[in-house]
């Protein structure tokens, strides 16, 4: 498959649809970025451009599939890192582009990302990111089926505060995915959230991050 059979997303808040949309419904799966679709090369906790990149290959499977259902596939991902200074807006939309193009070419299509670069409404667990993108698609005559989307995401039960549901200590280094997918449900009851390990049915590689570079959740 070649790029050019595709159409991407150019940058982030940038929509893509099919033809013909007004007055569709559409579910939507929500997913995080980093530890959930892809890692660093680096140990970082982003990729810094499209060559420190690796894509997780066994999520392949479930978003094929969703694509192939008529989900429309939406990556939310807090990337604090820039107003830190660890990493740029030029590396991250690169590591973006890479990433859906890697993608794209499995046949599976991400029709919008974005990220929370600022401690504001847009970061997760606060829902805003969740809210533009609805508002972009009642812009196109569109709506979302909240009870049948859902987030997936590696931020889900925090180590040191939370339990999981089986109640065994949480693992996770925040919980911040989790409770976006909360924060929408008091709004929408029904919107689902599951943490990577379960939904790809695979073991989370253990996250390193290089020495004095925080997790930016």
């Amino acid at each position: 498959m070649t790029e050019s059979r595709f159409r991407l997303p150019a940058r982030r808040r940038s929509l893509v649809l099919p033809a013909d949309v007004a007055g569709r419904t559409f579910r939507v799966a929500f997913f995080d970025a980093d530890r959930t679709l892809r890692n660093s090369k680096s140990g970082r906790p982003s990729p810094r451009g499209s060559s420190d990149m690796v894509i997780l290959k066994k999520s392949f499977a479930r978003l094929k599939e969703l694509s192939e259902a008529g989900y429309l596939l939406a990556i939310v991902s807090n990337q604090a890192g820039i107003d830190l200074g660890y990493i740029t807006h030029a590396e991250v939309e690169e590591a973006f582009q890479a990433m859906l193009k890697s993608f794209a070419e499995k046949g599976i299509l991400f029709s919008y990302y974005d990220y929370a670069e600022l401690y504001d409404e847009d970061r997760k667990p606060e829902p805003g990111m969740a809210w533009r993108l609805e508002r972009q698609l009642q812009l196109a005559g569109c709506k979302i089926n909240w009870a049948e989307s859902f987030m997936v995401g590696d931020a889900a039960w925090k180590r040191g505060s939370d339990l999981k549901p089986d109640g065994t200590p949480g693992e996770d280094h925040s919980n911040s995915d989790r409770r976006f997918a909360e924060n929408i449900a008091l709004k929408h009851p029904g919107f689902g959230f599951f943490h990577p390990d379960d939904y790809f049915r695979r073991k989370a590689a253990a996250g390193h991050t290089r020495s004095g570079e925080p997790a930016h959740e």
